[in-house]
């Protein structure tokens, strides 16, 4: 019988204590320790013995056969926490989710104030010493300027461009008004020459539309300002509008004397979270550690220098969570006046009260836990999410956990929700199939939600959620009750089922050490092959040039990239975060954090040339290309461009050892709801027939035994051989893989220890592979009994302890002490890639069930999650596996980076050897299935490039285009007969288009041959820039006025490509290559024209149109 989730008592609150700190961090971290000295041995255990101090520990290791005790090589110890057993204070009386307007201030002196009014600056990592992102009175004083101006006006000082003093009065006064108004305009403003035109150009305003912030940061403000709920959706004064979809970033680097300096990113428009969504855009600022190599250096320091206070034109943030190279800060109620940070200036919460809001700590029931645990907590209101229907509180229950008797959580992760909630989640979304579960945060719960296929879409919206789900619990009264974060359904991702799937690296040795022959997977690679090149290189027959447009379509994944690149913050909901750059949005390449030059507008990753109608993407202008009649038999650019599609798929296929299963398929992975699959079952339909059957059938379910994955997959057992079964209770489940909650464990925590809070697996059912598989012994699921002695919690703290260590600090010390397990992730993250490493050196030497290779993996995937549960590996034992397991290189690993273009977790030396594989060992199955699949790929690849170089793409006799010369021959001759005058006006007009063209070619040369090949390896972003200035160029002139006899503006457009196409033709007629880019990159839509016209009948059709066209099959 569900029951209402427990709430509890509200907190007291208390008035903070104001206190003047000169050094805040006496005692308030625990110190970190270094890796200490190296050993070789395997720690076996570690015990209290008489001759140490209580709580000190001898370490004991089996070496040379003999048990000796060695010293702890740690180097410091955490610090004693104070005897006070008094609670952590509590800092407010109102309600937590009220914002205060109270006046009252207090100052932080900080140690070394700075008096200096305008520009203030500062190196020192001391954490007590705030950093100056940027500061200025007089800028400050001018009260009409736009957030977005001050933003922008940041970022140019960051990045050096500007001072201070160089932003003038009348600067200011040129950028007053709203963020439309005036932040886009910023650049401009203070370099008048530097403002690509093309940006603001009308044809790119669908472009800029779906990723400038300016217009959604003015609605995000003015909703704000009249409900300050707005934001979280649900709000009267905006109807179907939600906010926090502002992304305001920045990127730490190096600085003088062994400092760190920020510089500010662009803002644009990108996901929105819970946190955003609350406080608004302008409160989270993001910082990216991109350089990998002060991320992951054990001497970084990061942990102080983010301890700081960090001052955006007085406004004070300050880092409240890590992770994967990102820093969060969040905008306190705190100002910078006068070089002194006063608490309480503004209206809002400080940051140990926004904490408190999203997980409060001295609640007793969220107290039953580490503080690692608590902090990682923090992650929730970071989830990338769409918010959806809102609950009313009474309708969010609790069901217990089906729990097996052995003790596992047979559910652990998924709840229920009713018809009436997924169908409301489905529409939020806006999809066009219907989902039957989602992924999903609400209020302190997160994981998965499976439709209840016994309720109505009549009924109130429900969810039924699982004690695995409850993350934070909340005291009554704890919101406002005008609040109603705790009651949106924040959707992450909807369930799908992509077939076929592909199988990675890991997997194929898995597979193949679990008894499935190499041949089998050579055979693959070959079929695999054959059938990328078929579908590309097949150019004949009725339906050829059709089937050939799907084929690159689906090589490049065109349709689902245009629709990411619109679904601007919403891909992943709508699940196309596979084509889209949300979760990867950082380019190292661009070292000045601005795209171009001067803090230049510039272009959007991946968007067309919309006055030149040239696609940026290869496979897109491959399509462009096709569908307007162009041919790979006849035209050369199709021909060029195709081969280098064909030359990708093929890479792709024999470098990234990522091969495609024809019988196999990817969900999320979800409990029997009705308890009818025995052990070891699962059921997987789909919602449309997309499996493929051995005779080539498409059917909607699969049958029989099939094997069961996941990511990561490390051990033996993370591939299992399961039964697929069919039953009327779960017919209504589609496109979720449904695994069964009888037996003794959790058929998921088989595979790399998963659960159903949002995992997703991989189904095969290849017949082939299938029968040859066999299970792994169970016992490699189960973790070494001695592996927890190689680990340590020592600097981490139940919440409890916690709160007394901390209960008699300041606010500030409390806020720095807290930080200390919020900044986790920061504490030298190079772990995780080195136990990954040693892990692929491990299978490869002592093979892929050797007891060290299996503690090896287990070890990697603790410290995987060491951020969750505080756990961290001890120094010596890292040492150890260091210097054992990380002193060579895999040879098939090492090709697979340098595809990959990868750089190490580690500073990875490339003399180190390669690893040597051990021939004689029950460990050791033959020749290494990777060693086996590098030979054959390789050799596959050679010849089917060397083939189709030969027979397919060869130059062609004849490069020239007689449909695309002439609109200029007719032109020509018109221009030789007739009245004297008109003659010699149409010349004069030839002439004038003919020097026009002539003058952008040289410039387009120039450009090319300035940048030599480095052109092709600029970002995107500064490719597309230059070529759209060069096509603006090129569609200026001439203009009808300019003309005397060619005044129609589409003959003038048509005459300038056929002549770009002829001049371009009779330039590299004696070169190596007959003919270049140029009136492609400059011309494209209008070759297209005339090459579709001069076919015969064509429909004329706008870009929006066009972009959602898909073939269908006949």
């Amino acid at each position: 019988m569900p029951s209402t989730v427990p709430r509890g008592l509200a907190p007291p609150r208390e008035t903070m204590d104001h206190r003047v700190i000169d050094d805040a961090l006496s005692s308030s971290s625990p110190t970190q320790t270094d890796y200490g000295e190296d050993i070789s041995a395997l720690i076996l255990l570690i015990a209290e013995t008489e001759s140490t101090e209580p709580g000190e520990f001898c370490i004991y290791v089996f070496y040379d056969h003999q048990l000796k005790c060695l010293p702890d090589f740690s180097t410091q110890s955490a610090s004693e926490p104070p005897t006070s057993t008094t609670s952590l204070e509590n800092i407010q009386k109102r309600k937590i989710g009220e914002v205060s307007d109270s006046s009252n201030s207090f100052s932080y002196v900080q140690s070394s104030k700075r008096r200096k009014k305008e520009g203030l600056s500062s190196t020192s990592n001391s954490p007590t010493q705030p950093y100056i992102i940027a500061y200025s009175e007089t800028i400050q004083m001018h009260t009409n300027i736009s957030s977005g101006v001050l933003f922008e006006l940041a970022r140019l000082i960051t990045l050096n461009k500007i001072s201070h003093e160089d932003v003038t009065a009348s600067h200011l006064l040129s950028l007053e008004g709203n963020n439309v108004q005036s932040a886009s305009k910023t650049v401009g403003v203070l370099f008048p020459d530097s403002v690509i035109e093309t940006v603001q150009d009308p044809a790119f305003i669908k472009e800029a539309a779906t990723t400038s912030p300016w217009e959604e940061l003015d609605r995000e403000e003015q909703a704000l300002a009249q409900d300050r709920y707005a934001g979280l959706g649900h709000s009267e004064i905006a109807p179907g509008w939600y906010g926090g979809k502002i992304d305001f970033r920045g990127r730490l680097e190096r600085g003088d004397n062994n400092s760190y300096k920020i510089k500010l990113d662009r803002c644009t428009l990108g996901p929105s979270c819970r946190f955003s969504r609350r406080f608004g855009s302008t409160s989270i600022l993001r910082i990216k550690i991109s350089d990998r190599q002060i991320l992951h250096s054990s001497k970084n320091d990061l942990g102080n220098f983010f301890h700081k206070a960090f001052v955006l034109w007085g406004s004070v943030f300050r880092a409240f969570y890590a992770k994967e190279g990102s820093v969060f800060l969040f905008k306190t109620n705190e100002k910078l006046v006068n070089g002194e940070i006063i608490a309480s200036y503004y209206p809002g919460l400080s940051l140990l009260d926004f904490l408190n809001y999203h997980n409060p700590l001295d609640c007793t029931e969220n107290q039953n836990q580490s503080m690692s645990k608590w902090a990682a907590r923090t992650a929730l209101g970071l989830s990338n999410s769409v918010p959806g229907p809102l609950i009313e509180e009474q309708n969010i229950t609790c069901q217990d956990d089906i729990i097996s008797t052995s003790g596992s959580d047979m559910t652990d992760g998924c709840g229920t929700a009713n018809r009436a909630t997924t169908l409301a989640v489905s529409r939020t979304v806006d999809i066009e199939t219907y989902s039957v579960a989602f992924q999903f945060r609400l209020g302190g719960l997160k994981g998965m939600a499976l439709e209840n296929s016994e309720t109505s879409s009549k009924e109130p919206l429900k969810v039924v959620a699982r004690p695995s789900q409850i993350k934070i619990r909340y005291p009554s009264s704890h919101h406002d009750p005008l609040d109603p974060t705790l009651r949106i359904i924040e959707i992450l991702r909807l369930s799908y089922m992509r077939s076929p799937a592909a199988i990675s690296a890991e997997a194929i040795i898995n597979l193949a050490d679990n008894g499935v022959p190499s041949h089998i997977f050579v055979n693959l690679l070959k079929a695999n092959l054959k059938g990328v090149v078929a579908v590309l290189t097949t150019w004949d027959g009725p339906d050829a040039m059709y089937n050939l447009w799907t084929a690159v379509e689906r090589a490049g994944a065109v349709l689902h990239s245009r629709r990411a690149r619109e679904a601007v913050g919403e891909a992943r909901a709508r699940g196309l975060s596979s084509y889209s750059n949300e979760d990867d949005d950082d380019d190292e390449d661009d070292e000045d954090g601005m795209k171009y030059d001067i803090g230049q507008e510039c272009s959007k990753a991946w968007w067309a040339d919309q006055i030149s109608g040239c696609p940026s993407s290869l496979e897109e202008t491959v399509l462009v290309l096709l569908d307007a009649g162009f041919r790979p038999q006849d035209s050369p650019i199709v021909r060029e461009k195709l081969k280098q599609v064909v030359k990708g798929a093929v890479n792709n296929q024999t470098c990234k050892y990522r091969y495609e299963l024809a019988q196999s398929a990817i969900s999320f992975v979800v409990p029997d709801p009705h308890n009818v699959l025995g052990p070891d079952e699962i059921h997987v339909k789909s919602s449309r027939r997309n499996f493929q059957m051995q005779d080539d059938i498409l059917t909607d379910i699969v049958l029989g035994e099939v094997l069961l994955t996941r990511n990561p997959c490390k051990l033996p057992t993370d591939v299992r051989k399961v039964r697929a079964m069919e039953h009327p209770l779960l017919r209504s489940y589609t496109d979720v893989i449904v695994c069964s909650v009888q037996g003794h464990r959790r058929l998921l925590d088989f595979l790399a220890g998963g659960d159903y809070d949002g995992d997703t697996a991989t189904v095969i059912w290849t017949p082939e592979i299938v029968e040859h598989f066999k299970n792994a012994d169970e016992k490699y699921s189960n973790e070494p009994k001695t592996l927890d002695i190689c680990f340590t919690s020592d600097h981490n703290e139940k919440v409890p302890d916690f709160l007394t260590r901390t209960s008699s600090l300041s606010p500030l010390e409390k806020t720095l002490a807290v930080q200390t397990y919020l900044l986790g992730a920061l504490r030298d993250p190079s772990v995780i890639g080195n136990y990954s490493t040693m892990h692929d050196n491990a299978v490869y030497h002592l093979g892929y069930s050797h007891p060290h290779t299996i503690r090896l993996a287990y070890k990697f995937c603790k410290v995987l999650d060491s951020s969750k549960t505080g756990l961290t590996i001890r120094p010596e034992i890292f040492q150890s596996d260091f210097a054992t397991y990380h002193n060579s290189r895999v040879p098939w690993k090492e090709k697979l980076d340098s595809q990959k273009n990868a750089t190490s977790y580690t500073s990875r030396k490339v003399n180190l050897p390669f690893t040597r594989r051990v021939k004689r060992s029950q460990y050791i199955k033959g020749e290494f299935i990777m060693d086996i699949l590098d030979n054959a790929g390789r050799k596959e690849r050679n010849a089917i490039l060397a083939d189709i170089d030969k027979s397919l793409f060869g130059p062609l006799d004849v490069v020239s285009d007689p449909h695309l010369t002439q609109p200029w021959e007719d032109a020509t001759k018109a221009a030789e007969v007739g009245d004297p005058r008109v003659v010699q006006a149409m010349q004069g007009d030839l002439m004038k288009i003919r020097n026009h063209v002539e003058l952008v070619y040289r410039e387009y040369k120039a450009y090319r041959a300035n940048k030599g090949k480095g052109f092709t390896n600029m970002p995107i972003e500064n490719r597309q820039d230059i070529l759209r200035k060069l096509s603006k160029h090129f569609t200026s002139y001439p203009t009808p006025s300019n003309m005397e006899v060619h005044t129609d503006t589409t003959l003038i457009s048509r005459l300038r490509a056929s002549y770009a196409f002829v001049f371009d033709l009779q330039q590299n007629a004696r070169g190596f290559t007959p003919w270049s880019r140029f009136p492609w990159d400059l011309a494209m839509r209008e070759l297209c024209l005339i090459k579709a016209n001069a076919l015969g009948p064509s429909k004329t059709v706008t870009t929006g149109f066009y972009e959602r066209f898909k073939l269908s099959r006949r």
